[in-house]
Protein backbone atom coordinates (compact mmCIF):
# COMPACT_ATOMS: atom_id res chain seq x y z
CA UNK A 1 0.00 0.00 0.00
CA UNK A 2 2.84 2.49 0.88
CA UNK A 3 5.59 1.92 -1.11
CA UNK A 4 5.80 2.08 -5.19
CA UNK A 5 7.87 0.99 -8.32
CA UNK A 6 9.49 5.01 -8.07
CA UNK A 7 10.03 4.48 -4.26
CA UNK A 8 11.70 1.21 -4.99
CA UNK A 9 13.95 2.31 -7.99
CA UNK A 10 14.85 5.52 -5.91
CA UNK A 11 16.46 3.22 -2.99
CA UNK A 12 18.19 0.68 -5.59
CA UNK A 13 19.97 3.42 -6.73
CA UNK A 14 20.66 4.96 -3.36
CA UNK A 15 22.29 1.90 -2.00
CA UNK A 16 24.23 0.97 -5.52
CA UNK A 17 25.70 4.64 -5.01
CA UNK A 18 26.18 4.36 -1.92
CA UNK A 19 27.83 0.31 -1.99
CA UNK A 20 25.64 -1.27 0.25
CA UNK A 21 22.79 -4.50 -0.75
CA UNK A 22 19.46 -3.52 -1.12
CA UNK A 23 16.87 -6.37 -1.12
CA UNK A 24 13.28 -5.51 -1.55
CA UNK A 25 10.71 -8.56 0.12
CA UNK A 26 8.13 -7.61 -2.43
CA UNK A 27 10.08 -8.54 -5.53
CA UNK A 28 11.97 -11.56 -7.06
CA UNK A 29 14.66 -12.80 -6.00
CA UNK A 30 14.16 -11.94 -2.79
CA UNK A 31 10.24 -12.05 -2.41
CA UNK A 32 8.06 -13.14 0.53
CA UNK A 33 5.21 -14.52 0.36
CA UNK A 34 2.81 -12.47 2.43
CA UNK A 35 -0.69 -12.44 2.22
CA UNK A 36 -1.87 -8.66 2.49
CA UNK A 37 -4.96 -9.90 4.28
CA UNK A 38 -3.83 -12.87 6.43
CA UNK A 39 -0.38 -11.51 7.22
CA UNK A 40 -1.41 -7.91 8.40
CA UNK A 41 -2.87 -6.28 10.96
CA UNK A 42 -4.50 -3.41 8.49
CA UNK A 43 -4.20 -4.77 4.70
CA UNK A 44 -0.64 -3.97 4.12
CA UNK A 45 0.68 -1.35 6.67
CA UNK A 46 1.35 -3.06 9.50
CA UNK A 47 2.89 -7.36 9.54
CA UNK A 48 0.61 -9.07 12.23
CA UNK A 49 2.52 -12.38 14.20
CA UNK A 50 2.36 -14.71 10.86
CA UNK A 51 3.73 -11.76 8.73
CA UNK A 52 6.61 -10.83 11.28
CA UNK A 53 7.14 -15.01 11.56
CA UNK A 54 7.65 -14.59 7.76
CA UNK A 55 9.63 -11.77 7.30
CA UNK A 56 11.78 -12.65 10.40
CA UNK A 57 12.63 -16.15 9.21
CA UNK A 58 13.73 -14.99 5.62
CA UNK A 59 15.54 -12.37 7.16
CA UNK A 60 17.46 -14.48 9.44
CA UNK A 61 18.34 -17.28 6.12
CA UNK A 62 19.63 -14.32 4.02
CA UNK A 63 21.65 -12.83 6.25
CA UNK A 64 23.38 -15.77 7.76
CA UNK A 65 23.80 -17.47 3.84
CA UNK A 66 24.77 -13.75 2.49
CA UNK A 67 27.14 -12.77 4.85
CA UNK A 68 28.29 -15.66 7.37
CA UNK A 69 27.01 -14.61 9.90
CA UNK A 70 27.81 -16.86 13.20
CA UNK A 71 25.33 -18.19 15.49
CA UNK A 72 25.42 -17.16 19.23
CA UNK A 73 22.50 -19.23 20.53
CA UNK A 74 25.02 -21.10 22.56
CA UNK A 75 26.99 -17.93 23.38
CA UNK A 76 27.06 -17.08 27.06
CA UNK A 77 27.24 -13.60 26.19
CA UNK A 78 23.53 -13.65 24.27
CA UNK A 79 22.13 -15.23 27.92
CA UNK A 80 19.37 -12.43 27.69
CA UNK A 81 18.28 -12.98 24.68
CA UNK A 82 18.08 -16.45 24.46
CA UNK A 83 16.02 -15.75 27.42
CA UNK A 84 13.86 -12.81 25.90
CA UNK A 85 13.46 -15.35 23.49
CA UNK A 86 12.16 -18.04 25.20
CA UNK A 87 10.01 -16.04 26.85
CA UNK A 88 8.51 -15.10 23.47
CA UNK A 89 8.29 -18.34 21.70
CA UNK A 90 6.02 -19.59 25.20
CA UNK A 91 3.43 -16.14 24.85
CA UNK A 92 3.05 -16.69 20.93
CA UNK A 93 1.50 -20.56 21.65
CA UNK A 94 -0.65 -19.54 24.09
Amino acid sequence: MCWNTARHNGIAAFAEGVGVDYIDLNVEPTKVAIDWQADTRDAGDHMNLSGAMKVSSFIGKYLSDAYSLPSHKQDEAYRSWNEAFARYESRIKE
